[in-house]
């Protein structure tokens, strides 16, 4: 490699760069236009307020819960034993927000 080259070169490069800052520097501004667009999205406030997830619905029926005497509750008829109640001839589904994570780790497993 010849150095003589290289660090022609490279001074060529350091012209070209203060050169383009230069013209940066000189550069008229680009204007700014009085309502730009924001990349946010406006979040109505009862979206932080209501129960989400498993506090608003079953994960295993996905219908809202239904507040009952001692809480909210699930009225769906499940297939599922281990998380439904017995009652008359059929199996009723206890997931309730309270154990709804349960159920999901237990699913997830």
């Amino acid at each position: 490699m010849n150095q003589a080259k290289v660090a022609s070169a490279l001074n060529t490069i350091s012209l070209a760069f203060g050169e383009l800052a230069e013209a940066l520097t000189d550069a008229p501004q680009a204007p700014t236009t009085a309502q730009e667009e924001s990349p946010f999205v406006d979040v109505p406030e009862e979206a932080f307020t209501a129960p989400q997830g498993s506090l608003a619905r079953c994960p295993k029926h996905r219908v809202p819960y239904i507040d009952g005497a001692y809480g909210p509750f699930c009225k769906e008829v499940t297939d599922d034993p281990a998380w439904g109640k017995v009652k008359g001839d059929r199996v009723w589904c206890r997931i309730t927000p309270k154990n709804a994570a349960d159920y999901l780790r237990s699913q997830a497993a």
